[in-house]
């Protein structure tokens, strides 16, 4: 049984009927739907900074204080980390060109705690859609229908000769407190806001999504309930000609950004159940610390459940997955 379907059980009986003429919403995909939820109300820009900011390509989002903080750590680790042959163009965070489109909703009301209904997720995947000419292009990737990765290729400054389009390897996940619409913690409420009428598909779902009939209407995805963004951003990858030990590597830079105590900029944040092995690695007393806890009984229990939160002072702020 679903956390959603769970939470209707305490639903008033009325209700619970109605919702036999439902469907739970658990996982939104379509292309459609999420092209019309974003047209709707949930662009980037507006979850980061307000209505004022919809539909801001990469370059305006740029000049707004809580995406440029972001998007200054993460071209420090393009250039600190910058090692593979193909490696990522930092250049598509502020490039006119660029921009993050909604690829995902998920509610994730099963991560219910005091205080919040748990978490709603929306996904965004960077992508560019510009003119562009073959004579940008390194001699090396000319004709070679094998290349999968469009940064090694397409400088985001450089003059254009013909229209091309692509989705780069980045995705942010920004993740919302889950209160309904009026602010409160009221799970059963907010669980029936995402039961959709039945049949609805497409476009037409998008629409009720964003809807005051649906589960984000405005003033359920202000900035204000904003609580982290998780990032994963592809840094760059070696061919299996350059690592013929690995068949090909990939290296994908994870971070997490919170909003600040003044709620202004995102400041990198904890990666959940992460642990900073070159901290640890320094810190006895912290180790120490580190196997005190996994032997507590409780905690044990949890690993084995999967289940396990570890404190945040044993947890990194940064990693690169390989």
């Amino acid at each position: 049984m679903s956390a959603l379907l769970a939470l209707l059980l305490l639903a008033p009986s009325p209700r619970a009927a109605a919702a036999a003429d439902s469907r739970e919403v658990a996982l939104v995909a379509s292309p459609q739907a999420l092209a019309a939820a974003e047209e709707g109300g949930l662009s980037l820009g507006e979850l980061l900074d307000g209505p004022a900011s919809r539909g801001f390509s990469n370059s305006l989002l740029a000049a707004r204080r809580r995406y440029a903080s972001m998007v200054r750590v993460l071209e420090a680790d393009a250039r600190e980390l910058r090692g593979a042959p193909l490696a990522f163009d930092p250049g598509w965070l502020r490039s006119p060109a660029a921009s993050f489109e909604l690829v995902g909703i998920a509610p994730r009301l099963d991560l219910a705690e005091p205080g919040t209904c748990g978490e709603i997720r929306l996904v965004y995947r960077l992508a560019y859609a510009r003119d562009s000419g073959d004579a940008r292009k390194p001699a090396r990737w000319r004709g070679d229908p094998t290349l999968a990765y469009p940064p090694a290729r397409v400088d985001p400054r450089a003059p254009s000769t013909r229209r091309v389009a692509s989705r780069l390897p980045m995705t942010l996940n920004v993740v919302l407190k889950a209160w309904d619409e009026r602010g409160k913690a009221d799970c059963p409420r907010l669980a029936r806001r995402w039961l959709a009428p039945a049949g609805l598909s497409g476009p037409r779902l998008g629409a009720w999504l964003v809807s005051t009939a649906g589960p984000l209407p405005p003033a359920t995805v202000s900035p204000a309930r904003l609580r982290e963004v998780q990032v994963n951003l592809q840094l760059g990858r070696w061919p299996a000609q350059d690592r013929q030990d690995m068949g090909g590597q990939y290296e994908n830079l994870l971070r997490t950004f919170a909003p600040d105590y003044l709620g202004k900029d995102l400041i990198p944040a904890p990666l959940a159940n992460t642990l900073d092995p070159a901290r640890l690695a320094r810190d006895r007393r912290l180790r120490d610390e580190l196997r005190a806890w996994i032997s507590g009984k409780e905690n044990l229990a949890a690993i084995e459940r999967g289940d396990a939160r570890v404190p945040e002072k044993f947890l990194a702020t940064r990693a690169v997955s390989v």
